[in-house]
């Protein structure tokens, strides 16, 4: 996310967490499992990559783009990336 943020190249984004999601698979079992996002402990949303992609092509961009920047920029634990894969 954080490169994301510095060359803005979505394709490449959504190719690396489909890595990651597809290494989980590989890693822990589960072929009809899926890795999803809460950006801080605030958030109440369950953010797939699917999510994601769609939000970075839509009114939503801002607000994913916020998330991004949340995420990684700032040092609050409250505020980290939280990964889940169910």
């Amino acid at each position: 996310m954080f490169n994301f943020l510095k060359d803005n190249d979505s394709d490449k984004l959504i190719a690396e967490l489909k890595k990651v999601e597809t290494h989980a698979k590989e890693t822990f079992g589960g072929k009809d499992k899926n890795i999803w996002f809460k950006f801080g402990s605030s958030d109440t949303l369950t953010t797939t990559i699917s999510d994601i992609k769609t939000d970075l092509t839509t009114r939503n961009r801002n607000h994913i783009l916020d998330n991004f920047k949340l995420v990684t920029s700032d040092l609050n634990p409250q505020n980290e990336l939280q990964v889940f894969f169910s």
